[in-house]
């Protein structure tokens, strides 16, 4: 993960089990501010490790959807947020192509290395 570009304070952060489990291809989140941030919504989440670095630099009472299709990564994810500091992420299981979540529902939307995998799935 760090050649990939994530901070050191983030990967001392990060559960053993998220960081073994990732699949991105950056840190989407370079230079980002979550300031005012109240939702943000992580799509095609993998193992978590963006919604968990965003639910830790949120303020109190933020939340975030980390949607994925795949039930191995979400299972992952949801061991993890039995963590009380990551009470405030939701997985999700969902597709990139019909999201079940409401319009304008998020101030903050990520999706790392997601898009690719969901265009090249066979229909």
């Amino acid at each position: 993960m760090r050649q990939h570009g994530y901070p050191e304070a983030v990967l001392r952060r990060v559960p053993h089990e998220l960081a073994a489990s990732y699949s991105g291809c950056g840190f989407p989140l370079a230079g980002a501010r979550l300031a005012g941030v109240r939702r943000a919504v992580d799509l095609g989440c993998g193992a978590g490790i963006d919604a968990w670095w965003m639910a830790s630099e949120m303020s109190q009472g933020g939340a975030v959807v980390a949607l994925d299709m795949t039930t191995g990564m979400l299972h992952a994810l949801r061991g993890a947020c039995a963590d009380p500091a990551a009470s405030a992420i939701f997985p999700v299981a969902g597709d990139l192509e019909r999201i079940p979540l409401a319009r304008e529902v998020a101030d903050l939307v990520v999706a790392n290395a997601s898009f690719n995998l969901e265009i090249g799935r066979a229909h």
